[in-house]
């Protein structure tokens, strides 16, 4: 078994984590680009909305590169989000591409139907190892918030254009790396000393809340790199949810 699922910001950090604890393979999509994008658009529905069809794009690129199962999460609320699995299910079955889907529901309603899925997937790992790799992933998870946060902060105010996105991508190659929570810790100092580094301007900014739908908030190929244009503007922007 080869396991994929959709890019969405820097989930498929805490992701790869969760599953290559429990001895999983995981083939992570490649970075969203006009590809994965053009891919989806030209197998999703016309009507559907640019998250799924990034998935669908997503599932294709990680199929190429040989996976075989997809985890997604299913839901309910106030869009469409709740039947992607299913439709994307039916549009890559059209294709003619053999993936598995594993389809886990939100807790609320569907806790003993999502517990088992979880359990099938990990292997019927032991429920002791399943909560040691769901701590690293919650651990890497709050770390990636905080350096989001870090970066808003450093990157519209620094004096050496580019020194604060150097930074940031340094940090998320250290959270990657991280095998254990005390690793995840280290890091975390290792992030704050580099960001601490950063020379920045005596400026106060405009502050600017970024709200929105969660994927298009959180998944930068999808807002068109919001936060990085508005940091070239000056503006520090604080967005209204983050990953944890």
């Amino acid at each position: 078994m080869k396991v994929t699922f959709p890019r969405m910001g820097t989930l498929d950090i805490p992701l790869k984590a969760f599953f290559t604890s429990l001895g999983i393979e995981v083939v992570v999509p490649p970075p969203i680009s006009d590809k994965t994008i053009s891919l989806g658009a030209r197998h999703a529905p016309e009507f559907s909305c640019l998250p799924l069809k990034i998935n669908v794009g997503n599932y294709l690129e990680a199929y190429e590169m040989g996976a075989d199962t997809i985890v997604m999460a299913g839901g309910v609320g106030p869009c469409r989000f709740g039947y992607y699995a299913q439709v994307q299910r039916e549009i890559l079955a059209d294709l003619g591409i053999n993936y598995d889907m594993v389809l886990l529901e939100p807790p609320k309603g569907h806790l003993g139907e999502t517990l088992r899925e979880l359990w099938e997937l990990t292997g019927r790992a032991s429920p002791a190892r399943i909560f040691r790799a769901g701590r690293l992933t919650w651990a890497k998870l709050k770390l990636l918030d905080e350096v989001e946060r870090l970066t808003a902060k450093a990157r519209c105010r620094e004096k050496n254009e580019g020194q604060a996105g150097d930074v940031y991508r340094r940090a998320l190659t250290w959270i990657d790396a991280a095998a254990s929570p005390g690793e995840v810790a280290l890091a975390g100092e290792r992030i704050r000393r580099a960001f601490a580094g950063v020379e920045l301007k005596d400026v106060v900014p405009l502050r600017l809340g970024l709200v929105g739908e969660i994927y298009t908030v959180l998944e930068p190929a999808a807002n068109l790199y919001m936060e990085r244009f508005l940091a070239k503007l000056g503006v520090e922007e604080e967005r209204g949810i983050y990953l944890s």
